[in-house]
């Protein structure tokens, strides 16, 4: 009930209603890239764990590369001008990168530069997403609103990934790459109609003077340095094992593309979950528990590497799913709460930067690993070494030291 009184609250809001509905939309095509790129880029003549690690490491790298200027651009452009623009270009690209697998033109080279030019445009779209959800919605139901945002995205992602698995083992990824495409126009347009609530920044400051100063911001959060550091590990073991290692896996031992997209529907579905128990969460440390919730993550990669039955790995990416959400609730909302708003985009380029600093590594190695030594030493390298860093952010008093109360 209190669930559902949140969402009535919120839906009465014009602005947060669009809000929600291009996070949804946009999520239903999300639900569909990751599975259609993977199994479209290890259908390719000659191309193997190796090339997709290479195509899924460019746009990481040029992702990381770029995000420190990324919260300088929000600012000075306007997030929801970033957000909705970046959105429409980011379809129009995919588009185009569909009708190649479609026409069967697409070669490794091109999915190369076109990873590239998307890492640039996520780069530009992550430090402003956070600086949006305030401006739409009352402050007193803002984790509410970033819960029933998750909630809705998760739902959208759930239906993407099932329809994913079908359309990429029947008709080709190329049709699905085109729906994903549509969805991002779509979304697009609809966070630029917000564009009013979020106006440019007037600066005298270079654009190396504000990325320093967003580091001077971001060092002095202790508690968000600490966890950013530790996701740096996290996610560059996490990246390779599900990226890469996962839709190998299932292309050797299971059913391909429909097995890989019940996973990730499965998975979906713990997203859901969790995004509505973070609704309901109000714990005294919220960070205690959002890294808590972060052992879903390992839990899942050592089913893979067992490899356990194709249910019971279903049933480990469900629990990841739970704790990514639940953690990416309760991250989200306390930098809104803690970090001064002139400062929360900048703070999320940093956060971003740094979380995925060493994603293009574990990409970029993990193909060649499991051909080096094998599936299962891979993923086993990758649940030790995210283990260990959720483990180090816990034991520092910065984060299980932080109150929810401002």
């Amino acid at each position: 009930m209190r669930v559902l009184k949140s969402f009535r609250e919120l839906w009465a809001y014009g602005d947060y209603r669009k809000f929600l509905l291009a996070r949804v939309i946009s999520n239903l095509g999300n639900g569909m890239g990751p599975v259609a790129l993977a199994f479209a880029v290890l259908d390719l003549p000659g191309a193997s764990a190796a090339t997709l690690s290479a195509v899924l490491a460019t746009q990481s790298a040029f992702l990381v590369v770029t995000l420190p200027f990324g919260g300088v651009w929000a600012d000075r452009i306007g997030r929801t001008r970033v957000v909705g623009g970046s959105d429409i270009v980011l379809g129009c690209l995919i588009l185009v990168q569909s009708a190649l697998f479609l026409t069967q033109r697409a070669a490794v080279p091109v999915l190369v530069v076109f990873a590239a030019i998307f890492g640039v445009l996520h780069a530009i779209w992550y430090p402003a997403f956070p600086g949006i959800a305030p401006v739409v919605s009352p402050p007193e139901h803002l984790q509410s609103a970033n819960s029933v945002v998750a909630a809705g995205s998760n739902a959208a992602v759930i239906m993407g990934s099932a329809l994913a698995g079908v359309l990429v083992a029947g008709v080709g990824p190329g049709w699905a790459m085109a729906i994903d495409a549509v969805t991002f126009i779509v979304a697009g347009l609809l966070v630029w109609s917000l564009r009013h609530l979020s106006i440019p920044r007037a600066t005298t400051e270079s654009t190396w003077q504000s990325v320093r100063r967003g580091w001077r911001e971001f060092r002095i959060n202790r508690w968000v340095f600490v966890i950013v550091v530790a996701f740096a590990f996290i996610l560059m073991a996490f990246q390779g094992a599900n990226g890469v290692l996962g839709p190998v896996l299932m292309k050797e031992h299971f059913n391909g593309a429909r097995s890989w997209g019940l996973v990730a529907t499965i998975e979906s579905l713990g997203f859901l979950l969790g995004s509505l128990v973070a609704m309901r969460a109000r714990p005294r440390k919220p960070m205690r528990l959002a890294m808590l919730a972060m052992f879903g993550m390992p839990v899942f990669v050592l089913a893979m590497a067992v490899p356990l039955p194709l249910w019971l790995i279903a049933g480990a990416a469900f629990l990841c799913g739970v704790g990514t959400d639940v953690f990416q609730v309760l991250w989200i909302t306390a930098l809104q709460k803690h970090v001064p708003s002139e400062a929360l985009a900048r703070v999320s380029a940093y956060d971003a930067f740094g979380s995925m600093l060493f994603g293009p590594i574990g990409t970029a190695l993990a193909g060649p690993a499991s051909l080096a030594f094998g599936l299962q030493p891979a993923l086993l390298l990758a649940v030790a070494l995210m283990t260990v860093a959720i483990v180090s952010a816990l034991l520092h008093p910065a984060v299980w030291r932080l109150s929810d109360r401002m």
